[in-house]
């Protein structure tokens, strides 16, 4: 089975993407909920798209980063990115949210006209 990170471990790593908190450093309690808050919304959205199908604590090492900058360019408001780090923040996003269309494509099985699961 691939590896797998939970809503915790991405909500983390979008916080250090945000540089709201340091690499190994813990995130204060209330950015960790908003964080994990915004997993589970952009999980859902993908998933009501049907540009993904798998579980939110169980996201695919395929996703990982994809995910990361979805989730971090919906919350550039809440914590007042600006500047270079909103524009790379920004343009990562925008590349990741590409890259699940890919994805997506890549793993469209046209004998039953859907997209592969990944569960």
């Amino acid at each position: 089975m691939a590896n797998t990170k939970t809503k915790a471990e991405i909500a983390g790593r979008v916080l250090e993407k945000l540089g709201v908190k340091a690499q190994g450093q813990n995130a204060s309690a209330q950015d960790q909920i908003l964080a994990e808050e915004a997993v589970a919304s952009v999980h859902a959205k993908l998933t009501d798209q049907r540009r993904i199908e798998f579980d939110v604590e169980l996201v695919p090492d395929w996703a990982w980063t994809p995910l990361i900058y979805l989730v971090a360019r919906d919350l550039v408001d809440d914590f007042g990115i600006s500047g270079e780090r909103l524009q790379s923040i920004l343009s990562a996003a925008a590349r990741a949210d590409r890259d699940l269309w890919d994805l997506q494509a890549d793993n469209y099985d046209p004998d039953n006209y859907q997209t592969v699961k990944f569960y």
